[in-house]
């Protein structure tokens, strides 16, 4: 046969290496274009109607399917009566090349678990393919290509339609793997089909018959017993229970009606996954049931023991946290140490260790940095309860951003600010708590914000340098933080916050009330809000505090009358 030397399309030319065969709408060859020198294979049509109506329906179907298994349409186009289409290669040797290679090394089939991994990813091509509503209708060795990885690929779309796409039925397949109606037209192509060609072929690859033509009948597997559960078909060694499946599976697969066969993919793959366990499976499986049953045993002993040392455990945990509770708070910290190496994973000691710390008024910076370090090593437990992750998680972080102004610390702040914002309030009781959860977690977003600018602003030794917008949202969140009423309940915290709202006020509100981010009266009416704050206290608060306050207002006041004179 004389081969063309080059097919042309409008915007490549393919050099033809050598002539693959024939398919089911026209001749293939194996070519290399000459733009980017890849391989593909190039399928031309005889020169009629038929032809060439075959092989732009294999185009409009191959472009519809995106699977590794299958081959990708490059282009097509028409010339000289004949249509040529380009895909690409899927490179290895058919089933039937391998098969015929077993021949000729005497041997008639294949290993049944090598066989098993290829239709499993038959299975799931041909899935995959009727999702999408295509019928491939010639399933057989020489249409099936095996890569030399073992992976699985579907070549020639000539036989396959769509059903109700107004195709002629015909006898379209190969005989032996063509299904019954294929022939007497009682029905037309659908799922079926390609279900009984996926029998034939499982009962070919594992017996090495080929299926007689029109016979529509395929033997039983009869095997010849071996030593153990073993048994063999020729000289391949199958196991009992998978000559049990294979021979169901090709029954009914091959029913001579159509709707008795197994059409269900997912069931077919679910035996083919079966059939392909580890031979070992059956034998051991008296061994696995006494080991079981022994391990069942001490597994009981040993749960026993433990929940005997867990109920010891934890009530010297809860006597820890009493003698703690009642202990001078030089004592408290070590005691509470103690417990949290007893029992790492409860909250409650790390709890009671924030409060002692706290007794005095202030975290210093060697408290802080020691409960934080013990809490990040066991964050992953902590985090179970979370009512008292998050609240532990706001007390900390409030505590080291109000009282600390080191760049590390407000960073540390803001990730404890963190674990607050992310809590799913609605489904938390945070008990004593409960009715501040909201303000809690809306301050834990601002002050978290706050942080993380203050962060960047002491590590770029700058003052707060945000354009007007983000100035703007540093007004709303003031005057969003002032109506909180929380006052009453935690005076040490609110005259901190009170404290560093004005702090951050006297480095902003001369350029904000110059760049007319915020209005002379807006600065009033947060001074005026905090004054009331302040004038409502039940003397809980400490004077000195309070005196600081006012000195800041002092200050923030005289800095708003130098911006209104240079702005007259």
């Amino acid at each position: 046969m004389r081969l063309p030397e080059v097919f042309e399309s409008a915007d490549n030319r393919y050099r033809v290496e050598r002539y693959l065969g024939e398919g089911g709408s026209g001749r293939v060859y194996l070519v290399v274009c000459q733009e980017d020198s890849c391989c593909y294979a190039l399928k031309v049509s005889a020169d009629d109607e038929v032809s060439r109506v075959s092989l732009y329906r294999e185009a409009r179907i191959l472009s519809s399917l995106v699977h590794p298994a299958f081959p990708t349409v490059r282009e097509i186009w028409e010339a000289h009566g004949r249509v040529c289409l380009v895909m690409s290669y899927i490179r290895g040797r058919t089933l039937q090349m391998l098969m015929d290679r077993k021949l000729y090394q005497g041997e008639k089939c294949f290993e049944p678990d090598e066989v098993l991994s290829w239709m499993m990813q038959l299975a799931e091509g041909l899935s995959y393919l009727h999702r999408h509503s295509v019928i491939y209708r010639d399933l057989k060795p020489s249409n099936v290509m095996v890569t030399d990885s073992g992976q699985l690929g579907l070549i020639d779309f000539g036989a396959a339609c769509i059903p109700g796409d107004g195709m002629e039925v015909g006898e379209m397949g190969t005989p032996g793997f063509a299904p019954p109606e294929q022939y007497s037209h009682v029905c037309g192509p659908g799922p079926w089909t390609d279900v009984y060609g996926f029998g034939a072929l499982l009962h070919f690859l594992l017996t090495g018959d080929y299926p007689a033509e029109k016979i529509f009948s395929f033997r039983e597997i009869r095997p010849c017993p071996k030593s153990g559960r073993q048994w063999s078909v020729g000289e391949r060694v199958f196991r009992r229970g998978q000559l049990r499946i294979m021979n169901q599976l090709v029954l009914e697969c091959t029913a001579r009606e159509p709707e008795k066969r197994r059409t269900s993919w997912r069931r077919i793959s679910r035996m083919l996954y079966v059939a392909s366990k580890d031979a070992s499976r059956r034998r051991r499986m008296f061994f696995r049931r006494l080991s079981i049953g022994i391990a069942g045993l001490f597994l009981t002993f040993y749960l026993s023991l433990s929940a005997f040392a867990d109920y010891w455990r934890s009530a010297a945990y809860e006597r820890t946290l009493d003698q703690a509770e009642s202990a001078e708070s030089a004592d408290a910290e070590s005691i509470l140490l103690n417990a949290i190496g007893m029992m790492p994973e409860r909250i409650d000691a790390y709890q009671a260790l924030y409060d002692a710390y706290m007794q005095d008024g202030l975290l210093s910076e060697e408290e802080w940095q020691q409960i934080q370090k013990l809490m990040r090593l066991n964050r992953e437990y902590l985090k179970a309860d979370e009512a008292k992750w998050v609240i532990l998680s706001y007390q900390l972080g409030i505590a080291v951003y109000l009282q600390s102004d080191a760049g590390i610390s407000k960073g540390q702040a803001a990730a404890w600010f963190q674990n607050v914002e992310e809590a799913d309030m609605e489904e938390l009781d945070l008990g004593v708590y409960d009715e501040w959860k909201y303000i809690w977690q809306k301050r834990a977003v601002i002050f978290r914000r706050w942080s993380l600018s203050e962060v960047f602003d002491l590590e770029n030794s700058q003052k707060p340098s945000a354009g007007s917008t983000e100035r703007g949202l540093f007004w709303t969140e003031v005057h969003s933080v002032l109506q909180d009423d929380l006052y009453p309940e935690e005076p040490r915290w609110e005259l901190a916050v009170y404290d560093r709202i004005l702090g951050m006020m006297v480095e902003r509100a001369v350029y904000d009330m110059q760049s007319e981010n915020v209005s002379e009266e807006e600065l009033e009416a947060v001074l005026t809000e905090i004054n009331r704050r302040l004038a409502e206290d039940d003397g809980s608060a400490r004077q000195n505090e309070k005196e600081i306050i006012l000195e800041k207002e002092a200050m923030l006041r005289k800095r708003m009358q130098m911006a209104a004179e240079v702005r007259q």
